[in-house]
């Protein structure tokens, strides 16, 4: 039996270089870090993220709901680096345990927030530009179908003729697209030293990201993906406001869950009603395991974290 670690401790000495650099790149602009419990009596409604039991409670997804309770309550640009746990998350890009670095900037929107994105990323990656597609766009361009205007059907008759699913699969129309982006474009994305974003996701793939509609009045997210080397990094929003939208949002993914019968965690109370005073803002979610994957020309997630599942 193996005692030993996941990652080489050399590269253990260099992640921690690395993580000093972040922890700079905020004391700059003083964005304040903040500590979020590990621990929660519920967790995110998002139907494609499933948490962790840990007796009576969850261990937390992501600290998005704290975090966000903090800035209502006026503590202000803020960002959290520490370790958030999905269950059932495993392989090459995947672990059940890892290290998120998520902020928030008051004020800001996500277009502004994509700038400060980059920014960071060239600290840490070898890119030298980015740039920004529409969701509708890359499925245009890459799959020759309209994401607004396919029916469920249709797009699940392309995933079948491209080979990508069997036909006695049974998916809503956003987790079809997302099978077809997986697979069709995502691998295309982040080449050659670029940093590619999307915008403008459909609406029904907002999570908690602000909604409006693009030029052709079709309903959209104010929602960013950052993707490097056809991997994704990072998720933004700009921020979602008001009590009454988030009870929404949570009432449409608990619809979804069960639908698929998975269960749904209880509406978080206290993050509702602070949702009420959050300011304007905008914030983002990045995997920083990836990143670090990424920079050391990595293939495994195991090689960059000091315990990997197998080996705890």
């Amino acid at each position: 039996m193996s005692w030993k670690h996941s990652a080489d401790i050399s590269l253990l000495k260099k992640r921690s270089e690395a993580v000093k650099a972040i922890r700079s790149f905020f004391d700059v602009r003083n964005v304040l870090e903040v500590e979020t419990p590990i621990l929660g009596k519920t967790a995110t409604s998002e139907p494609f993220i499933d948490a962790i039991m840990a007796g009576p409670y969850y261990l937390q997804t992501s600290p998005e709901y704290a975090m966000k309770r903090l800035i209502a309550a006026g503590i202000g640009d803020c960002y959290s680096l520490g370790k958030v746990f999905r269950n059932a998350e495993c392989g090459s890009r995947h672990n059940p345990e890892f290290t998120m670095l998520e902020w928030y900037r008051v004020g800001f929107n996500h277009h502004q927030l994509i700038e400060e994105v980059f920014a960071l990323l060239k600290l840490l990656l070898p890119i030298d530009r980015f740039v920004v597609h529409t969701y509708k766009a890359l499925f245009e361009l890459h799959c020759q179908f309209d994401v607004f205007t396919a029916t469920e059907i249709q797009i699940k008759d392309y995933a079948l003729a491209q080979g990508l699913a069997s036909d006695d699969l049974n998916l809503s129309k956003t987790a079809w697209l997302d099978l077809v982006f997986s697979f069709k474009i995502m691998p295309q994305l982040g080449k050659n030293n670029c940093m590619d974003v999307i915008i403008e996701y459909p609406a029904d793939q907002a999570a908690l990201a602000r909604t409006t509609h693009n030029q052709n009045q079709e309903a959209i997210a104010e929602r960013f993906e950052v993707f490097v080397e056809g991997l994704e990094l990072a998720n933004g929003y700009h921020e979602c406001q008001g009590q009454e939208a988030h009870f929404n949002r949570y009432q449409q993914d608990k619809a979804v869950r069960q639908s698929v019968n998975k269960p749904c965690p209880p509406p978080d109370d206290k993050f509702m009603a602070a949702m009420e005073h959050l300011p304007n803002c905008a914030g983002v979610a990045m995997g920083l395991d990836r990143i670090l994957m990424l920079k050391f020309g990595l293939n495994e997630i195991k090689e960059v974290i000091s315990f990997d599942i197998d080996s705890i």
